[in-house]
C-alpha cells in the first residue's frame, strides 16, 4: 500500500505530466510517440474518460507525488481493458506496476463484478511482459507489426486475466 489511485481531473494536467510525454525513455512504448503533446492535449485526454471509464493517477502515499497513470475502459460485455504509464523514472523497477495493477484488478472484479480484463504491451517492452506473467496474466496473442515506431513495425503482445 505504498501508492494510491486517484481519478484524474483536468487540473492534474501539469508540466510534470507533460514532461513525461516529452521524455523519449518514457514515451518509447506509449501511443503518444510522434505527437506534439501539450497541457491542452492532456486535458482533452483526461476528459475523454467518461461513461464509467476512469483515468487514475498513481500517487505516492507519502507526499501525494503524481508518478504515473492507469486507465480503465469498460465494455458492455462484462470485461475491461487497462493500460498504464509510470512517468516518474525514479519509480521504475520498484513494483509500482504490480502493486497498482493488483488494486485495479481487484476493483474491476470485486466492485464492478466483471469477469475479464485485457491489456497489451509493445513487444520491445520486456519489463511489462515480465510483469504481466509475474502477476498471473495469460498471453492471448500477438498482433504482428501492429505499431509503427519511428519507421519500424513492432508487435503488440496481448494479455488477459479472468476472475475464476
Amino acid at each position: 500500500n505504498r501508492f494510491k489511485l486517484i481519478p484524474l481531473k483536468k487540473h492534474h494536467a501539469t508540466d510534470r505530466y507533460l514532461s513525461w510525454l516529452h521524455d523519449p525513455e518514457v514515451n518509447e512504448t506509449l501511443d503518444t510517440v510522434g505527437r506534439d503533446e501539450t497541457i491542452e492535449t492532456i486535458e482533452k485526454y483526461i476528459l475523454s474518460y467518461k461513461n464509467g471509464d476512469i483515468l487514475f493517477g498513481i500517487f505516492s502515499k507519502d507526499g501525494n507525488l503524481h508518478i504515473g497513470n492507469m486507465g480503465l475502459r469498460l465494455f458492455k460485455n462484462s470485461h475491461a481493458s487497462i493500460h498504464l504509464m509510470i512517468g516518474d523514472k525514479n519509480f521504475w523497477g520498484l513494483g509500482v506496476v504490480n502493486e497498482c495493477r493488483a488494486k485495479l484488478v481487484e476493483f474491476v472484479f470485486q466492485s464492478l463484478g466483471f469477469n475479464k480484463i485485457v491489456a497489451g504491451c509493445y513487444s520491445i517492452n520486456y519489463p511489462a511482459q515480465l510483469n504481466f506473467i509475474k502477476d498471473g496474466w495469460i498471453m492471448t496473442g500477438v498482433d504482428k507489426k501492429a505499431i509503427n515506431l519511428e519507421g519500424n513495425y513492432i508487435d503488440v503482445i496481448n494479455f488477459e486475466i479472468r476472475n475464476d
